[in-house]
């Protein structure tokens, strides 16, 4: 059958990149306002856990922050997922790398150019970068992924 051994997992890795992208798409295609409603209501609960630790904790920088790291995290799991999928499907996989960058970085680009078009929002080169070592991050941390499930498959022990 078609799906049968290493096809399904293709398949599958693929549908995930493409479940991905859409997702990072939606979210940017919220206005300023339901962005900001949802990014102010995960800052609300984080605020809450960290003022009783942190007295001088300012919100807005909090929140900028957590706009941040959701960037970064975002684009790490594309990085990531992208990597896998092309670890599955490709014969020569010295290009992966390269091939994984040449994805996440215009889509990034083209994340924030869409955002011109949506009420509120804006181009920001800053995004742009967080999102690039986003990509970077999770390419490394499947490459030390894979690494280690290499050494566990030629049994040499850590």
């Amino acid at each position: 059958m078609w799906w049968d051994g290493m096809k399904y997992k293709e398949i599958i890795s693929w549908v995930f990149v493409l479940i991905w992208m859409i997702i990072i798409y939606c979210l940017s295609s919220q206005s300023a306002t339901e962005s900001s409603l949802v990014s102010s209501g995960i800052t609300d609960r984080v605020y809450q856990l960290l003022s009783n630790v942190f007295k001088n904790i300012e919100v807005e920088a909090l929140e900028a922050f957590i706009r941040n790291i959701a960037h970064f995290t975002l684009y790490f799991i594309l990085g990531f997922l992208l990597l896998n999928a092309l670890h599955y499907n490709s014969l020569d996989k010295r290009n992966n790398l390269i091939i994984t960058l040449l994805v996440c970085i215009p889509y990034s680009i083209s994340d924030e150019i869409h955002q011109l078009f949506v009420p509120g929002r804006a181009f920001q080169i800053s995004d742009i970068i967080i999102d690039i070592l986003g990509s970077l991050t999770g390419i490394w941390g499947f490459k030390i992924l894979i690494g280690f499930r290499d050494l566990k498959r030629t049994n040499i022990k850590l």
